[in-house]
């Protein structure tokens, strides 16, 4: 599966925006503009899909999601992927969506208000709609035009009926939709991705669902795919020279009684495993570490002992290198933090040369990203003097005069942008001169 576009609007200060995306894109713009709230829209519109309808309600009212600017506080949470898997053969190209109200003071909102699916075999045809939600009416496959008729509550979305229809004729696109994976790096400190602890909250899940046990992936990796393995350790040596080796090693895990005790609700007695006060937990079989080999030392060290911008780095390769077709998309904020310009660039080759069919999403606030990547693929924060946020790319017909404008300036077309974003009046109006729109 390739996605080529994602829109996400109605969530905090954005306003309806999409993206187009081709393995790497970027989000540029000042600090507190808003970028981050496009990679926590994706997060909780995936989240929402593959809640319940329980969940889903609670979500409609989650307050930190909810638009607080008058200029957007009516709109409603909205969410579009498009996507492309020639596996799903005469419904290869995907576009699905679909609109809550967030819960409102009169009680008129919180509900689901459209769901849609449309499909297509090739880009040269038109998308046909399969679900029509606002109307009640869905169409069992491509064989016919007749729509039947469907029910749905307000928290239930379309998709997990339809998944359970017999005669449906395109499961494996809604197989494929409530399945979309999207994996963040936005936090500074990487500790607690690398340090095992000897339980896990509930049932055990696929091990690319870990990526908060960064050395517990990596060993999966190690094992079951010890080519790409080696790999990952290539593309750690290339951007850190000094480290010779990357090795990741298992210990075995047998809690003591006393240990299982500690952690029972019923005073230090043993529980049964359906007791319903046991803790939400199991003990695992074994813990794992990543040690580092460098030159310059003795010894090799634990991980945690690297600096920031190499344990972001280690996380970010580890997840590429682990990921196969359950991973759709990466978002990475601020990449250029705790990175050397020059290591940043090697970065995103080496990135760019394994991604397969994972797309990146990166957001900046440095001009430095900026001549990393093409124009096309970079969404500028355009300013609004009202604090909604709105990401545009540049027009391709104004892309040379931008690159003109910026060299006679004797600037890179990085600061000539970020220096029009963060202007005044004029700056602004020169800027939506050279963006879409």
């Amino acid at each position: 599966m390739k996605i080529k576009s994602i829109s996400i609007g109605g969530f905090k200060n954005l306003k309806k925006t999409r993206i187009e995306v081709d393995r790497i894109t970027a989000l540029v713009s000042p600090n507190n503009y808003g970028k981050s709230n496009f990679l926590q829209g994706i997060d909780f519109a995936l989240y929402f899909l593959s809640a319940g309808e329980k969940s889903r309600r609670k979500l409609t009212t989650w307050q930190k999601g909810i638009p607080l600017n008058p200029i957007s506080a009516n709109d409603p949470f909205f969410f579009e992927i498009e996507f492309h898997d020639p596996s799903l053969e005469e419904y290869q190209y995907v576009q699905y969506g679909f609109s809550f109200t967030w819960l409102r003071d009169d009680a008129t909102g919180q509900r689901i208000v459209d769901e849609w699916l449309e499909m297509r075999v090739s880009e040269s045809v038109k998308y046909t709609r399969y679900l029509k939600r606002d109307e009640g009416h869905y169409r069992k496959s491509k064989s016919t035009n007749a729509f039947r008729n469907i029910t749905l509550g307000d928290f239930q979305l379309a998709i997990d009926t339809l998944s359970s229809i017999d005669d449906i004729a395109y499961t494996a696109v809604l197989k494929q939709i409530k399945h979309l994976s999207f994996k963040t790096c936005s936090s500074l400190d990487m500790d607690r991705h690398y340090q095992s602890v000897p339980f896990e909250v509930g049932e055990p899940t696929p091990s690319l669902l870990y990526t908060s046990d960064i050395p517990r992936l990596l060993n999966v990796l190690k094992e079951t795919n010890p080519d790409r393995y080696e790999l990952f350790k290539e593309a750690i040596t290339t951007l850190f020279p000094e480290i010779t080796n990357v090795e990741v090693v298992k210990a075995k895990f047998d809690p003591h009684l006393e240990h299982i005790k500690m952690f029972s609700m019923k005073d230090g007695a043993m529980v049964a495993s359906d007791d319903p006060e046991i803790p939400p937990f199991t003990w695992k079989n074994e813990i794992h570490k990543i040690f580092v080999t460098n030159r310059h030392m003795n010894q090799p060290m634990d991980i945690t002992m690297l600096s920031a911008g190499t344990k972001r780095l280690f996380w970010i390769m580890t997840i590429l290198f682990s990921s196969n077709s359950d991973t759709h998309m990466i978002g990475i904020e601020e990449l250029e933090t705790s990175i050397h310009p020059r290591l940043l660039k090697q970065t995103l080759e080496i990135l760019n040369e394994y991604l397969g069919d994972i797309t990146l999403l990166i957001t900046s606030h440095s001009p430095y990203l900026v001549q990393y990547l093409k124009l096309e693929r970079i969404y500028i924060g355009v300013p609004d003097e009202t604090g909604v946020a709105s990401f545009d790319n540049i027009t391709e017909s104004r892309a040379k005069a931008l690159i003109n404008a910026s060299h006679t300036l004797g600037l890179s077309v990085g600061e000539y942008l970020f220096d029009l974003m963060s202007g005044d009046i004029k700056s602004s109006y020169i800027l939506k001169k050279y963006v879409k729109g």
